[in-house]
């Protein structure tokens, strides 16, 4: 049952993307600092890109910790097998 449950919001939240692309079709150019400019690109896509690139980052922070609390689960192991031996 929760698998269906998990395919319709899937579903749904696929539709409401693709709404959201056909509403917000126009060319939009950011501009940075220093007069640099960018190609003009659709409005959705820019805002997909930034949504995009926010997971890529909560991820690449969600690894670096596991990694670190990895290393530092490893450490108190050593140092727990280390006490018991005393």
């Amino acid at each position: 049952m929760g698998n269906y449950v998990k395919a319709l919001l899937l579903i749904a939240l696929l539709f409401l993307a693709i709404t959201f692309g056909t509403q917000n079709s126009e060319s939009l150019i950011l501009r940075y600092y220093f007069g640099i400019a960018s190609i003009p690109l659709p409005l959705y896509l820019i805002i997909y890109l930034a949504i995009i690139l926010g997971i890529l980052g909560g991820m690449a922070v969600d690894v670096y910790t596991r990694v670190s609390l990895k290393r530092k689960v490893k450490e108190l192991g050593k140092a727990n097998t280390s006490l018991r031996e005393e």
